[in-house]
């Protein structure tokens, strides 16, 4: 072939190749986001419709139903399930296998502009692609049980520090898609009704609401220009303090005013509550840390964490009694299980040499295809990186799977280029009549692997999202271990085997003792000393079986 003698000729060419996959490699490794499993992301939207105050019967049936008789004639929705609460419809849609997210989104969103009859005071439907792979968080940060010694800080005011400071903060961080805040109350004004005042002003909830809404807006008024100034005009209208609701005019009759303090009473207050965290007994608040599709996992929670102690350090000088605390973190368990699978890599590589080196006896037959491992693996994440993947238990997996089957086709070409030595060829013609002559049933042994493995890299449901990785980087270290055995393997034997045309091939020491036999026949003992392909029928030998006493 004529792949085999230019590497032959050209190993300068070979080595450098070699070193620039390596190095190529070994920048892709550190790049690649690295993760527990592969990403799994179900084609999945979320639509969701607020109208607070109505009850989930109502809320499923003015909102929920008119948005399901328009949407279920998506294309390609494979199922749709919907939920109703307390102001609150949630419809989630589920697609077929392989389908375009964004398309999707527009074909749903189109479907919802065509909704005409939902209640004028619900908010319009938002849409939200969901992730299945990142929807729970990669770290969770609390604020620490404060010390006895300083002061007992109200729990709202720790939900303002955390709405105000801390959420901002950690959000601006690289990776990060969202922060989930849990425990404390948002701060609200609260008009509680008289219903029997109300009825005796002859004013319904929906009056008082709309009008309500109405009035807390800020309106643009224009410009106004006087002695080369410009001013922009506004009208102030939103709320500011539990006086100004209470004066708010919601009717005016022809003999009187009705105001929201005939038949109401504000109070500056909290929202429900609807969570609680707890920290050694201790009301506290907590934040979930939502990654972004295909962040690093690793490198997410090394600046998120790095984040925590900025912010301890800035709330200790602005003197807020509070600490950050991270509690949970996903890197702790992907760390241990990446050093577990790399640590049985490099066991399975370090026994795989040491079985070379007991079979084949020379070291330098087995540095030849020791040099093979690393390189494949190496060009192996390349190979990520361009597809996109990551580095997961199942990628290091499959390489681990896969170490034992890359030196297979570099064994066989290199027996074959030792057979050739014995002939006195030469290392030169040696290597490449050796090579030459197995490439086609390498090749062969090779399609018949790739034949298995990459058929699972083109399916499109759950189960080939999961092991898509373990089939890319079976198949890569395969077929790389082809590419490598026909140039790598002939370029490295003849750079470590000098061997001119006519000169006898002298096997190394571990060679020359594992290829010493002793043959037992019967009472006699003949040593063979040699190649290890001896010819049995040429020695001639007189045998006799005798029988043990």
């Amino acid at each position: 072939m004529k792949l085999i003698d230019q590497s032959i000729r050209n190993y300068h060419s070979v080595t450098v190749v070699m070193a620039l996959v390596v190095v190529v490699g070994i920048i892709c490794f550190n790049t690649l986001p690295r993760q527990l499993t592969p990403t799994i992301d179900k084609p999945l939207i979320e639509v969701r419709t607020e109208y607070i105050g109505l009850s989930p019967n109502e809320v499923e049936r003015n909102i929920t139903r008119r948005l399901e008789e328009q949407l279920e004639s998506v294309e390609g929705l494979k199922k749709m399930t919907s939920r109703s609460q307390h102001g609150l419809s949630t419809i989630t849609l589920e697609f077929d296998w392989g389908t375009d997210k964004k398309i999707a989104m527009i074909d749903v969103n189109n479907k919802l502009q065509q909704v005409k009859d939902l209640p004028v005071l619900s908010d319009k439907p938002t849409l939200k692609s969901v992730s299945t792979d990142n929807s729970n968080p990669i770290m969770w940060i609390v604020f620490d049980k404060p010390d006895p010694k300083m002061p007992k800080i109200n729990q709202n005011y720790r939900y303002e520090i955390g709405k105000d400071i801390i959420i901002p903060a950690l959000r601006r961080v690289t990776g990060i898609a969202d922060v989930w805040h849990f425990g404390g109350e948002e701060r609200e004004m609260r008009v509680e009704f008289n219903p029997y005042s109300i009825a005796r002003l002859r004013i319904t909830y929906d009056e008082i609401v709309k009008r309500l809404r109405d009035e807390n807006k800020n309106t643009r008024a224009g410009f106004h220009d006087e002695e080369g100034r410009a001013y922009t005009v506004r009208g102030l209208g939103e709320f500011s303090s539990t006086s100004e609701i209470m004066e708010t005019v919601i009717k005016r009759d022809e003999d009187r005013t009705i105001r929201v303090k005939d038949f109401a009473v504000v109070e500056d207050s909290y929202k429900r509550t609807d969570s609680l965290v707890r920290i050694g007994g201790e009301l506290s608040n907590a934040f979930g840390v939502i990654r972004k599709a295909g962040a690093n996992v690793v490198e997410t929670c090394n600046e998120a964490a790095k984040m925590v102690e900025k912010l301890n350090k800035e709330l200790l000088n602005r003197g807020i009694p509070l600490k950050l605390k991270t509690v949970y973190k996903d890197v702790d368990y992907i760390d241990e299980s990446m050093r577990l699978v790399k640590s049985n890599l490099s066991l399975g590589a370090i026994l795989a040499v040491m079985v070379l080196l007991l079979f084949l006896g020379s070291v330098r037959s087995v540095l030849i295809i020791a040099i093979s491992i690393p390189v494949t693996l190496m060009a192996v994440f390349i190979i990520l990186k361009i597809l996109g993947r990551s580095i997961n238990i199942i990628s290091l997996a499959g390489m681990a799977f896969a170490v034992g089957m890359v030196v297979d086709n570099a064994i066989v070409v290199l027996e074959n280029i030792y057979r050739h030595l014995t002939m006195r060829k030469g290392v030169l013609k040696a290597a490449y009549d050796g090579a030459a002559e197995v490439w086609g049933a390498v090749l062969a042994s090779t399609l018949t692997t790739l034949a298995v493995f990459v058929p699972i890299v083109f399916i499109e449901e759950e189960a080939g999202q999961m092991f898509r990785d373990i089939a890319i980087t079976i198949s890569g270290s395969i077929a790389l271990s082809l590419l490598v055995s026909i140039t790598v393997i002939p370029t490295l034997t003849t750079l470590l085997i000098r061997l001119s045309p006519g000169e006898i091939y002298e096997p190394g020491f571990l060679h020359r003792t594992l290829l010493r036999s002793v043959v037992i026949f019967g009472s006699k003992v003949v040593e063979v000393v040699g190649s290890s392909r001896v010819d049995l029928q040429a020695c001639k030998l007189e045998y006799s079986i005798v029988s043990p006493k």
